[in-house]
């Protein structure tokens, strides 16, 4: 659960209403319940927490209730902790290695009108800079995107399609990333690819193939960005493509990519929360000379 297990225990010994909530103990409340909580909160915390506020103690694990973005702001300025804005919650896709869609509640999208009063407000007490949180930052929509970019207040700079509003690789279309181009501040793009084998993207569930992250690459090289592509490697049965992989990066990086590696690690409540990941060793070489010349970046083991 955390590298700082002694740290946890110690407070968990300590007096006082202990809550625990998040991707792990969504994932794992019963594991996470046995360390000492007195309340574990699974999936969407915002109503549970009202009631604490009120004065109760719930006990025991608690399924949070899914409830419309707009109801809460999407950052704290009694307590000055800003980030970005959360533009939508949920996922519609069931990846086998993630946690999202199975911690959140059905897919929501903060109107857009809401998310232009947090603009201003954000810039009102300093913030120029405004990023925000989708799951898939096009699948907001881009009539919506367009009217949120349009309304920037001035001075203030967005950043958009980059972490933590990264694009799947099916929804890029020119019009969205030409949007990206004409309003957005950041020059690089981030599009989740995970594999490079269209057989190992279909056994997690992924949704597209390797053509599609071919396609949204050349979309965004043409209109001057820089694509950013996501990869895990270390996934199940990935050694089965080894050829496959090392092939769709040496591709990829020649179309203008540049990979962002990830080394695989099973997340409680996925599909792939008991998998084992894969001996990696194999990407060494390439990897390696990637790295070395600028077209990747991360671990990939």
């Amino acid at each position: 659960m955390t590298g700082d297990l002694g740290w946890l225990r110690r407070r968990l010994d300590a007096p006082g209403y202990k809550v625990a909530g998040g991707p792990h103990p969504s994932g794992d409340p019963d594991g996470t319940k046995g360390l000492g909580f007195d309340l574990v909160v699974v999936g969407e915390g915002e109503s549970v927490l009202e009631r604490i506020i009120a004065g109760e103690r719930p006990e025991g694990i608690i399924k949070g209730e899914p409830l419309p973005l707009e109801l809460y702001p999407p950052f704290s300025f009694r307590f000055q902790r800003f980030g970005p804005i959360e533009l939508i919650r949920g996922c519609p896709h069931r990846c086998a290695f993630c946690q999202t869609p199975r911690i959140f509640g059905p897919v929501r999208r903060r109107d857009p009108d809401d998310v232009c009063y947090w603009m201003r407000k954000l810039v009102e007490v300093g913030i120029g800079d405004i990023r925000f949180i989708a799951p898939d930052g096009l699948a907001y929509g881009i009539e919506d995107l367009k009217k949120i970019f349009e309304a920037r207040p001035e001075g203030a700079r967005i950043f958009f399609g980059s972490f933590p509003s990264e694009l799947r690789p099916e929804s890029v279309t020119e019009s969205g990333i030409e949007l990206i181009r004409r309003f957005c501040s950041n020059r690089r793009v981030i599009i989740g690819g995970q594999a490079g084998s269209d057989e190992l993207l279909r056994r997690i569930d992924r949704g597209h193939g390797v053509a599609a992250i071919f396609k949204a690459v050349r979309i965004i090289t043409r209109s001057g960005l820089i694509p950013i592509v996501d990869m895990i490697f270390g996934l199940p049965g990935e050694r089965e493509f080894e050829a496959e992989t090392i092939r769709f990066l040496e591709d990829i990086t020649r179309e203008g990519a540049i990979i962002h590696a990830h080394y695989f690690t099973p997340l409680p409540g996925t599909d792939l929360a008991h998998a084992r990941p894969e001996d990696t060793s194999y990407l060494n070489p390439i990897c390696g000379r990637l790295a070395r010349e600028g077209k990747l970046f991360g671990s990939w083991h």
